[in-house]
């Protein structure tokens, strides 16, 4: 016999209260969802992060369990937390199928209506969603609990775009290893592309393991394209635990430090500031080998201020990618008038120099 548990919840209108009961399945769901938010919030910042978002406007029904917004990415997560089938086919009835529906459904509900929609961000009041701004959508969709070693992790809609299927020892990997947006939305992209390109492919070894072959090969998965066949088999089995105990694994990691700082600055300084949210845009945007070059980049500039002499102007320029960023120093002793001008001074005088190659510059 199957038996269910139950929990009590109670809403508070003013002086009165209604009881109602939430079930396990339910339960179980929405601490997998939480999950999964909180893991997200902590790589790609809470501010850009919707749990739950609903048709506000509309039928008022949830799109999906987390969509992640970020300049031009759109990342849809759907989540599936289910009992371990042995038999495939009921596994894939049970959470394959219906995540994909799920997935298609959100989608085409953002992208395809011809009305406006509208969704809301914990912290925030409800806002359009900007269809037309999101030309790079990631579609995964997380298995909790689940082993998919030996099962399907890459699938397609309709449309022939893939959807990625993840179990969630697989999630937590790539989002602590790729722990920027730019990073992890790189590695699916790559892979997609990959997967694409090889019409006949069999991989024996985790997803875990995909990504430290990608991670080992300068984050790229060319050194499989020039294989020549018609029928690509992969074996990297143990690929993850040798990637981890690796001396460079653990270099990268101690280089790594330092570019937390960006990630600091923006999270607890520039999302506080009024006009924050363009300058921590362009910072977040940096992957973590840039954030590194930043954060030394910036260190050492600070480390050369000679704060007792007056008169002091002191700058940096760094160019990351089409967005360049100028530090700018000034001694207290000079008026807040040639402050500004200097500076507006120096980001166009260096615009102009660069012969308008960088199409931001943040000063």
């Amino acid at each position: 016999m199957t038996s269910l548990r139950y929990e009590l919840h109670f809403k508070v209108y003013g002086n009165n209260f209604e009881v109602y009961k939430v079930d396990e399945k339910t339960i179980k769901g929405n601490l997998s969802e939480q999950y999964i938010t909180d893991l997200s919030n902590n790589s790609f910042i809470k501010y850009w992060c919707y749990p739950n978002p609903k048709d506000e406007d509309g039928d008022k029904k949830e799109i999906c369990d987390l969509l992640v917004l970020f300049k031009n990415y759109c990342i849809i997560f759907q989540i599936k937390d289910i009992k371990t089938y042995d038999n495939y086919e009921r596994f894939e009835a049970k959470a394959i199928t219906p995540g994909i529906s799920q997935l298609n459904g959100a989608e085409r509900k953002l992208f395809t209506l011809d009305r406006d929609i509208f969704i809301k961000h914990p912290d925030r009041e409800k806002e359009l969603f900007q269809k037309a701004k999101y030309n790079k959508i990631i579609r995964i969709l997380i298995i909790m609990n689940e082993d998919l070693e030996h099962r399907k992790w890459i699938a397609e809609n309709k449309f022939k775009e893939t959807i990625h299927i993840l179990d969630k020892l697989s999630f937590e990997k790539i989002i602590t290893e790729l722990d920027t947006i730019t990073d992890f939305s790189r590695y699916f992209f790559d892979k997609e592309q990959f997967i694409q390109k090889c019409e006949n492919i069999s991989i024996f070894g985790s997803e875990i393991d995909l990504l430290a072959s990608y991670l080992n090969s300068a984050r790229s998965f060319s050194q499989f394209e020039t294989v020549k066949s018609d029928q690509l088999i992969l074996s990297i089995e143990g690929s993850w635990d040798e990637y981890i105990h690796s001396k460079a694994y653990h270099s990268k990691k101690e280089a790594d430090k330092s570019s937390y700082f960006v990630d600091y600055l923006v999270r607890d300084y520039l999302l506080n500031l009024p006009d924050g949210e363009k300058f921590a845009k362009e910072l977040f945007s940096l992957d973590r080998l840039e954030r590194r070059a930043f954060s030394d980049k910036y260190f050492d500039f600070i480390s050369k201020i000679d704060i007792s002499q007056k008169n002091y102007v002191g700058k940096r320029i760094m160019p990351f990618n089409d967005t360049t960023f100028i530090l700018f120093y000034v001694s207290s002793d000079c008026p807040d008038e040639i402050t500004f001008y200097l500076m507006e001074l120096l980001s166009n005088s260096y615009t102009i120099w660069n012969n308008y190659k960088n199409s931001i510059t943040v000063v």
